[in-house]
């Protein structure tokens, strides 16, 4: 990794050269390098706890192949269209941006099943709300036309799960104090949380003034809305424009990496070990970027 010195260089501006570019890029290749390896350590070390939190290493997988996908995307696409007999080589800003989008609504999924300073029954509930909801939407759009045993014994198991996890939550002290009205609304939506996007940006700490207008202004593009249309249509008249523009994307990837670093490591004292034994530089930018992507407080 780049030292803090050249860091401090670019700090008030994403007009980068692209040597530049290729040195964070590259960081950012080896922030994502380290954060398998931190994630690994859980199956490594044979970490011991309940069935359900092994689900962050699921969650960590999943977080790794989009960043890894990011890393790509940014190069630039190109297009070939035979018919047309024309290759187009662009940046694919849509891309870029669905993609941290997604990237950092996985960061606080994490953070609110397993990287938030709450008591362990209050986890537990959210763990079983999220659970219930996804057993629930797997039924919902599965095509009951499609009869074979293996898909019969997986829903027969998972309509006992659920009735089993409906019972537990109902004793659950914290899901208790929550207003009959709110359950009703929970289970008639079928929430997976009992948070907004919003109010998960705020309880994780990440920057609101960075990560929160980021994740407002891409879902628009994940949505296809007007906004997304008319930015699009911009960048496509301003080449220098859209290389800012992926800049800063590139920057915050690597900033909300270096935060899963930190806070993944700190699930297991065996993971805050395999952080602790990282090269020294290492640990300096990782923890430069999470003190640009956390806020104190």
């Amino acid at each position: 990794m780049q030292d803090i010195l050249f860091y401090k260089s670019i700090a008030y501006g994403f007009d980068y050269s692209e040597q530049q570019f290729e040195l964070i890029h590259s960081d950012l290749k080896e922030a994502i390098d380290i954060f398998a390896y931190i994630a690994n350590g859980i199956w490594q070390e044979e970490i011991k706890d309940s069935d359900w939190k092994y689900y962050s290493e699921t969650l960590a997988k999943k977080y790794l192949v989009q960043s890894s996908t990011m890393l790509s995307v940014l190069l630039g696409t190109e297009l070939n269209f035979d018919k047309l007999s024309k290759k187009i080589f662009l940046i694919d800003l849509s891309t870029i941006f669905v993609n941290l989008r997604a990237l950092i609504e996985n960061y606080l999924v994490l953070h609110y099943l397993y990287f938030d300073d709450i008591p362990e029954e209050e986890q537990r509930m959210r763990w079983i709300i999220y659970q219930l909801s996804g057993i629930r939407a797997r039924r919902s759009i599965t095509d009951d036309k499609l009869k074979y045993e293996k898909k019969t014994i997986i829903l027969e198991r998972e309509k006992n799960l659920e009735a089993e996890l409906v019972k537990e939550l109902d004793t659950n002290p914290f899901y208790k104090k929550i207003p009959e009205e709110s359950k009703k609304y929970i289970r008639k939506k079928n929430l997976a949380k009992v948070m907004s996007w919003a109010e998960l940006i705020s309880s994780s700490k990440l920057n609101p003034r960075n990560f929160h207008k980021i994740w407002k202004l891409y879902s628009n593009y994940a949505h296809s809305e007007y906004l997304s249309v008319i930015q699009i249509y911009d960048y496509m008249a301003n080449p220098e424009e859209t290389i800012s523009v992926r800049n800063l994307t590139l920057f915050f990837t690597l900033t909300l990496t270096s935060v899963l670093i930190v806070d993944f490591s700190n699930l297991y004292k065996e993971l805050q070990e395999y952080f602790n034994g990282l090269e020294d530089n290492q640990k300096r930018i990782i923890k430069l970027f999470y003190s640009l992507g956390k806020h104190a407080g």
